[in-house]
């Protein structure tokens, strides 16, 4: 499918990287995906470059992939969200492997977040993992034509489902990442912020709060503003072009 492929060749055609970002699949031994700032080189290398990766986790894209599944299985993800919003009333409903691209895009641009911030030295003054998901929102609702809000949709149903079944230690409460169900409402709220004619089911069905709903446009538009400004001085052209959407495996 060359999902990596085209990944990287909108990358760097739309990005001005001071220094080279790998990006890769790998079997990690744990269910993660992740951005390192420096790779380390063999000894000895001559004149060495600092090179940093983005790494997604085969263990990611198969919890991804079962999140998913679940969700569209009878019985199962509608037991905690309305089947109506999982699979829209007379449209066609994606399959759990079109969900799972969704997921796995989502987490790419989260984590190119992270490398944006690290290699361009942006001024985030604090919470770089929100901010991080807000430039995969951002990219996603911004500039993915066609495919960008159930993208952000299915990466919010995943923290949904997620947040439902998981028994939190103490010790989540101090991670560097929002709690699972943070998440959720941060990415409805952008979801809905973008575009509250597509997302007003999310508002109807009592999932995303009417007060927070309310805020979401004025949110959305700080947020584009926001990586406008951090971005632009760093693009290859001052037009954007929409990342290429990953065909789904058949």
């Amino acid at each position: 499918s060359k999902y990596l492929e085209n990944k990287v060749k909108w990358l760097n055609s739309t990005f001005k990287l001071p220094r080279d970002v790998y990006v890769a699949f790998g079997e990690c031994g744990f269910t993660n995906a992740f951005y390192v700032s420096s790779i380390p080189e063999p000894e000895p290398t001559p004149k060495p470059k600092q090179k940093a990766a983005i790494v997604i986790c085969y263990e990611y894209v198969e919890r991804s992939y079962e999140m998913m599944e679940y969700l569209v299985t009878p019985g199962k993800g509608d037991r905690y969200i309305d089947k109506n919003l999982i699979c829209k009333p007379g449209k066609n409903c994606p399959s759990a492997e079109k969900r799972t691209i969704n997921v796995v895009d989502f987490v790419v641009y989260h984590e190119l977040g992270h490398a944006l911030i690290d290699v361009y030295d942006l001024p985030i003054p604090t919470a770089e993992e929100d901010n991080a998901d807000s430039l995969a929102a951002y990219i996603l609702l911004e500039f993915g034509e066609g495919y960008g809000n159930d993208a952000i949709r299915d990466a919010a149903w995943r923290y949904l489902l997620t947040s439902q079944i998981e028994d939190l230690p103490v010790s989540a409460y101090a991670d560097t990442h929002s709690l699972n169900i943070q998440r959720f409402f941060n990415l409805t709220c952008f979801a809905y912020g973008s575009d509250p004619s597509s997302n007003r089911d999310l508002v109807q069905s009592g999932l995303l709060d009417r007060d927070r709903a309310k805020g979401c446009t004025q949110e959305y538009k700080k947020l584009v503003s926001s990586w406008k400004q951090h971005l632009t001085p760093n693009m290859q052209t001052s037009t954007y072009t929409s990342p290429t959407p990953t065909p789904t495996p058949t």
